[in-house]
C-alpha cells in the first residue's frame, strides 16, 4: 500500500489524513462555512485537491449515519457522491466500526477515541489543530491495519 487519504467530515469541518507506510505523512483541515452550499463547494474542491495532490492513495471516509441526517451527514454523503463521481473507490467505514477497533471493550463516544489518537499522535493533539484531524488519523490507522491484515 503507497498511501492511504482518510476523510473525516463534520458540521462544520473537513479533515484529510494521509498514512505513508503506516505514518501519518500529512493532516489538513478546512472549516466549513455555515451556508450549505458554500460548505458544499469547500468540500468538492478540498477532496479535489487531495486527489490530485495524493492521486494513488486508497481512500476512506467514515459513513454517518443516514438515519439521522443532520448537516454532518448530509455533507458526508455528499463527499462519498463527489468521491464516486470522480470514479474513486471508496472504502467506507461506520463508525461503530471504528468505536470497537481502537479498544478491546470498545469505544462508546468520539471523546473517547481521541484520547486514544492523541496518545498515538501527540503532535496532532496541541491547541492549534483542530480536533477531527484526530478522527481523520485514526480512520487510516484503521485503513492501514486492515489492509496489512488482510494482504
Amino acid at each position: 500500500m503507497k498511501q492511504t487519504l482518510a476523510i473525516k467530515i463534520t458540521r462544520r469541518g473537513c479533515a484529510l489524513a494521509v498514512f505513508e507506510n503506516r505514518t501519518v505523512a500529512y493532516v489538513e483541515h478546512r472549516t466549513l462555512a455555515a451556508d450549505f452550499q458554500k460548505a458544499k463547494n469547500t468540500i468538492e474542491s478540498f477532496l479535489a485537491w487531495g486527489l490530485s495532490t495524493f492521486s494513488d492513495a486508497l481512500v476512506a471516509i467514515e459513513a454517518l449515519s443516514t438515519v439521522n441526517m443532520d448537516r454532518s451527514s448530509a455533507l458526508s454523503g455528499f463527499a462519498l457522491s463527489v468521491l464516486q463521481a470522480k470514479l474513486m473507490p471508496v472504502q467506507q467505514v461506520p463508525t461503530a466500526d471504528l468505536f470497537k477497533a481502537f479498544s478491546l471493550r470498545g469505544l462508546k463516544t468520539r471523546q473517547q477515541l481521541r484520547v486514544v489518537s492523541a496518545s498515538l499522535w501527540p503532535h496532532l493533539a496541541n491547541r492549534k489543530s483542530h480536533p477531527s484531524l484526530l478522527d481523520a488519523a485514526a480512520l487510516g490507522f484503521y485503513i492501514e491495519v486492515e489492509w496489512l491484515l488482510n494482504h
